[in-house]
């Protein structure tokens, strides 16, 4: 498992965008609830808000619960739902729902993490639905900071599987890079703050990179 994780997060990290692109910088801030409700369940609620144009506008906001299934100490399947209100252009929605699987290892002090999501959305006013699948590869090593606790590095490509008419197209979607540090703030808080790149495949456009302030503030309830 410990070198199918490394083979995964090298090819990951090392895919190029090779393409010219659009740039952008944004700001993504995300708040992270988390609950045991049994032995081997917990139940998770994320709200995110995404700015881009320098910062100056609000792209979108969505809410994101769900529930994890613990399979064991490395191993846990979780089922989801996505609304994102999305204010550029028209203001819309887009719901979605998913299904998950997530290896991590924790014992060790180099903890890498995989994450394999297949989402199923719906759009405004389309018929067709879009299935998406997504990877995320990324690890987590201790610092010796006690401010800065985790260096924490992690990659995601999503691919589309289908084609929506009209809406994203068969293929390669975006690609999502993350760097940035990790810590426990006391209390059942924990944050993170990084840098991330969100590159984004435009089938009628230029494609897109955006350059992204990063911070999540989770909170665990007992």
């Amino acid at each position: 498992m410990k070198n199918t994780l490394i083979f995964l997060l090298l090819w990951l990290f090392l895919l190029p965008a090779t393409h010219s692109a659009e740039t952008d910088a944004g700001f993504w801030a995300t708040a992270n609830l988390n609950k045991p409700v049994a032995e081997q369940w917990q139940a998770n609620l994320q709200i995110q808000s995404r700015m881009v144009d320098g910062v100056d506008m609000l792209e979108r906001y969505l809410l994101r619960p769900s529930l994890d299934y613990l399979v064991n100490d490395i191993m846990f399947v979780s089922l989801g739902y996505d609304i994102h209100f999305v204010k550029t252009g028209t203001d819309s929605t887009e719901q979605r729902l998913w299904q998950q699987l997530v290896v991590r290892q924790k014992s060790m002090q180099f903890k890498p993490l995989l994450r394999i999501r297949l989402e199923e959305r719906f759009f405004d006013g389309r018929d067709d639905t879009g299935f998406r699948g997504r990877l995320l590869a990324g690890v987590s090593v201790p610092t010796g900071n006690s401010w800065i606790q985790h260096f924490v590095i992690r990659n995601e490509i999503f691919m589309n599987i289908n084609d929506v008419r009209p809406g994203p197209k068969s293929g390669f979607d975006q690609n999502r890079f993350f760097a940035g540090f990790s810590a426990g703030l006391g209390q059942g808080f924990s944050g993170e703050l990084g840098y991330q790149n969100q590159y984004i495949n435009r089938a009628s456009n230029e494609d897109l990179s955006i350059n992204q302030l990063y911070f999540a503030l989770s909170k665990r309830l007992q």
